[in-house]
C-alpha cells in the first residue's frame, strides 16, 4: 500500500509541527472566546438549617427542633411536585444540623425559593 501522504509527513516533520501547532491555538482561542451563555447555570437548590441548643441530648434536639425544622423547610422552602432528593439529619450534643437537597428543575426558575 502507498500512503504519499504519510511518508512525506515522516520525511518532512517541521509542516505537520506547525500545522499540529496552528490547530492547537486556534482551538484555544476558540474556547476562550466562547459566550458565556454556552455554559449551563446550574445551581443545586439546597438547605442547611443548623441550630444550636446549648446542654441538649441528641434525642431531646431530634424530638424537638429537627423535626419541626424538616417539616417547616418542607412546607415553605420545597417545591411540591419532585421534593427532596436527600434529606440529611445529624443530632449532635447541642447541635442540630439539617440538610436537604431538593431535585434539580429543568428550568433556572429559582421562584420557589422562600424563607423559613
Amino acid at each position: 500500500m502507498n500512503l504519499p501522504i504519510s511518508s512525506w509527513a515522516i520525511r518532512n516533520p517541521i509542516p505537520v509541527v506547525v500545522a499540529f501547532t496552528l490547530m492547537i491555538v486556534a482551538g484555544a482561542y476558540s474556547y476562550s472566546r466562547l459566550p458565556i451563555k454556552a455554559f449551563p447555570n446550574i445551581a443545586f437548590p439546597m438547605v442547611v438549617a443548623t441550630v444550636i441548643q446549648e446542654g441538649a441530648a441528641p434525642t431531646e434536639l431530634e424530638n424537638q427542633v429537627t423535626r419541626l425544622v424538616e417539616n417547616s423547610i418542607a412546607r415553605r422552602v420545597l417545591p411540591p411536585p419532585p421534593g427532596p432528593a436527600s434529606v440529611t439529619r445529624r443530632d449532635r450534643v447541642s447541635v442540630s444540623r439539617t440538610v436537604v437537597i431538593s431535585a434539580l428543575r429543568p428550568t433556572n426558575d429559582v421562584s420557589w425559593r422562600g424563607t423559613l
